[in-house]
């Protein structure tokens, strides 16, 4: 009891946790089997007839055996190759000599195995550096590193260094990456010692250098994270990358693995390449950056992934949400395909995404919009909308942040109508007025808006007398409050 029930009182888990915990109980579990065979001695001590021990015997060897044949199926590793390919694919993904930060356990461990650990299955695939200029200093780094790497690690792509953003919130694992992994970091070893208190810059300054001048860029930075606006402090890993990027950016090829929450305020410096994101000067506009040749080479010709449509191989939740990221990468493709209009090709990938992800439908959105808005084909677009969006308990929310914002950007014309269509979708949720008219606020068709909502509103089950005053000039937000967009995705309340 007091290993497994009164344990959960102990640990007081929040109602976030990504999985379940199994190994918090295996003290627990050790208990239950010395009970459990304690409890079989003690019924063979009671049997007395010979006949009684046999049925004894025979009922403690069926029990192993039963759970053997009905949970066998899922603990069976022969033929799983998923963990593995995960962290070759992602190895496989950089050019050499890259840098890589992942997020948690899930993307870092298959990628310190398949570098630690020679396996046959580990087939080791790597694109030569391209837009790099390593200076003298930044050679030797990776020149100390590589005789170490080559003496302790037996698997594939040791040029590649893993920075795991949950780990760099430490000071030891920085001075790791400094002296076992060649990563240059020009920060003292008080500084290192005392990242929580460093002082964050108005503005980060990242260059290659005399090598690329014109390979240069900045970063604004606020008072708060503004990737965690939740947040009142830059962490020490938020420092560190940060640090990272400055002194290597040029010299070494860096990327951000997709799983990664956050690119620490790099968003709109990454290029889309597979299962990473690397970071480059030039900035993104309205759409992502993607190296288009380099996605499909990836995810077509480098990547591997066995076990995946292997029904003998059992998948859990965790690995659906592996090959979830498979599903994306193939989409992004889709998605690039449709805005170039070269639709064929975007339809293929679709089905691509669709094999490793069946039934995933809403979480390819992106590509459907954009498909659709292309393709002109607004009727597919308003099935698609009936049959995965406006059922959803968040649909509203989503309808929002992935068909409005896009439209907004494709065509103002059919940006309006899909505005008129989502609030009498919803004709008795206020909510669907609010987003609208924060998602509007920027794009000059307040008149046109307001002429709509004339038109309408006999259907909606709310008053937007005001609303319409707004749109037309005759009212101001209270305390002269603009909303943004974040606001109208539900932050904030909106007040009219």
């Amino acid at each position: 009891l007091c290993t497994t029930i009164l344990m959960v009182f102990v640990i007081n888990l929040s109602n976030q946790e990504v999985r379940d915990r199994d190994y918090f109980f295996v003290v627990g579990y050790n208990m239950l089997l010395i009970w459990t065979g304690i409890g079989a001695m003690g019924l063979m001590q009671l049997a007395n007839s010979k006949a009684t021990k046999i049925t004894v015997v025979a009922i403690i060897g069926i029990l192993p055996i039963f759970n053997m044949a009905t949970q066998y199926h899922q603990h069976d590793r022969s033929r799983e190759y998923i963990a593995l390919d995960y962290g070759i694919n992602f190895l496989n993904s950089v050019e050499e000599n890259a840098i890589i930060f992942t997020n948690g356990d899930n993307d870092t461990f298959p990628i310190w195995y398949a570098q630690a650990v020679h396996d046959p299955h580990a087939i080791s695939h790597t694109y030569p550096a391209k837009d790099v200029y390593p200076d003298a200093q930044s050679q030797a780094a990776i020149k100390i590193a590589m005789d170490f790497k080559n003496k302790t690690l037996k698997g594939i792509r040791k040029d590649v260094t893993v920075a795991n953003l949950s780990l760099l919130n430490t000071p030891w694992y920085i001075r790791q990456l400094r002296d076992r992994e060649g990563v240059l970091f020009n920060w003292s070893e008080d500084d290192i010692d005392d990242m929580f208190n460093l002082p964050v810059p108005r503005s980060l300054e990242v260059s290659a250098g005399a090598a690329n001048p014109e390979m240069s860029f900045s970063i604004p930075l606020e008072e708060r994270p503004s990737w965690r606006p939740d947040e009142y402090y830059y962490r020490m890993s938020y420092k560190a990358v940060m640090r990272i990027i400055q002194d290597n950016f040029g010299k070494r090829p860096i990327y951000f693995a997709v799983t990664c929450e956050s690119m620490i305020g790099f968003d709109d410096y990454v290029r889309a390449e597979g299962m990473v994101n690397r970071v480059v000067h030039t900035q993104a506009g309205y759409e992502e950056q993607v190296d288009i040749v380099r996605l499909t080479q990836n995810i077509d010709e480098i990547y591997q992934y066995r076990s995946i449509g292997d029904k003998r191989v059992y998948k859990d939740d965790n690995m659906q949400r592996l090959v979830m990221n498979y599903a994306a990468a193939f989409s992004k493709a889709g998605s690039y395909y449709a805005i170039n209009n070269e639709l064929d090709k975007a339809w293929e990938y679709r089905n691509k995404a669709q094999a490793m992800a069946p039934g995933e439908e809403l979480k390819m959105i992106e590509f459907y919009v954009r498909y659709y808005a292309h393709k002109g084909a607004w009727q597919d677009l308003d099935e698609y909308l009936n049959a995965n969006v406006y059922s959803h308990p968040e649909g509203l929310a989503i309808y929002f942040r992935y068909v409005m914002e896009y439209l907004n950007h494709f065509d103002l014309d059919i940006a309006l109508r899909y505005y008129q269509k989502i609030l009498l979708q919803y004709p008795e949720n206020d909510r669907a007025l609010q987003f609208t008219v924060g998602f509007t606020q920027d794009l000059g068709i307040n008149n046109a808006l307001a002429t709509m909502l004339e038109q309408i509103k006999g259907q909606l089950y709310y008053d937007v007398k005001d609303a319409i005053s707004y749109l037309r000039g005759e009212l101001q937000y209270e305390d002269d409050q603009e909303i943004d967009e974040d606001e109208a995705m539900g932050m904030y309340d909106m007040v009219i």
